[in-house]
């Protein structure tokens, strides 16, 4: 509820009586608010903004994003936060909120895993690595630099659970997570992630989490025996090694890679035969073999 008594009164007058209905100009009431306004804040400048969109636009361009760059912003909120991201080119990426309403740490978590695994370099390369090891080194990806840094994050992350684990229960047990690691193999496998590595994403894992939880809970509500939960959960592991396989022998056989595969030993032989092949060539021969026009000069 606003609250307008007779001071507001008089400076809306003022205003009006000075004729001066812009910002613009010097010694302006705008300007003697934004001067005062950033003493009180205890800042060297402060502007106004003629809307909130406008205000989040000058905001995220004084920070420097603009086209192709990703903005973090929540599920509920007013069309004019999406807007102001468009304002400057950039890209609103939106994720889900908790109950305080605001943005869900864990969105934040699983957005910038995203972000880690498809938008930047390591995240190639560690796709790379796990769908073709040798294939990867071939491109030059520093394979056992990739390994290196991801046991790293994942001792790293292990410590983050710890502190996490003494936060919570105020005391520390090392084998309270013992037999979780066919459930987290689960979670992963029932995402998408297959097993032999090179595919799989962190919002697949977090609807693999969910619907894991799910049949959790389904389970206890329907009464099942405890063991009944293990047993599916290594059912699902074993049928989602089945189908990867399954999928990948398909891939392989199928008619856009029919011919095409080769391991990497006879595919780099076959580029080194090449390369012999076109060393004793004339030029016009050279460029007709790997598919380029041309005449020969004088």
């Amino acid at each position: 509820m606003y609250i307008v008594g007779e001071e507001e009164i008089e400076a809306l007058a003022r205003v009006i009586r000075s004729g001066a209905l812009f910002r613009y100009g010097k010694e302006s009431e705008c300007d003697r608010f934004e001067e005062r306004y950033a003493h009180y804040l205890g800042c060297k400048h402060f502007a106004l903004a003629a809307s909130g969109s406008n205000a989040l636009a000058a905001a995220m361009t004084a920070a420097g994003l603009g086209p192709g760059d990703e903005v973090v912003i929540p599920a509920h909120t007013y069309m004019a936060t999406a807007t102001s991201v468009l304002a400057v080119g950039a890209i609103p990426i939106i994720v889900d909120i908790d109950e305080s309403l605001t943005i869900d740490p864990a969105a934040i978590e699983a957005a910038l895993g995203t972000f880690l695994l498809s938008r930047t370099r390591f995240g190639n390369w560690a796709q790379a690595r796990g769908q073709n090891e040798q294939a990867a080194r071939n491109l030059g990806v520093p394979v056992d630099y990739v390994i290196i840094v991801l046991f790293m994050l994942t001792s790293a992350l292990g410590a983050v659970a710890g502190v996490i684990q003494v936060a919570r229960f105020s005391s520390v047990d090392a084998l309270r997570g013992e037999g979780m690691e066919l459930q987290a193999v689960a979670v992963t496998v029932i995402g998408g992630t297959l097993l032999s590595g090179g595919y799989g994403s962190v919002v697949g894992t977090i609807l693999g989490a969910i619907t894991f939880g799910m049949i959790q809970v389904g389970l206890v509500l329907a009464g099942a025996p405890g063991h009944f939960f293990k047993t599916l959960t290594g059912a699902i592991v074993v049928g989602a090694a089945i189908l990867n396989t399954t999928v990948a022998r398909r891939m392989a056989s199928s008619k856009p890679l029919a011919g095409f595969r080769r391991s990497s030993e006879a595919a780099d032989a076959a580029i080194a035969a090449g390369v012999t092949d076109l060393a004793g060539a004339d030029p016009d021969e050279r460029m007709a073999r790997v598919g380029i026009p041309g005449e020969r000069g004088p």
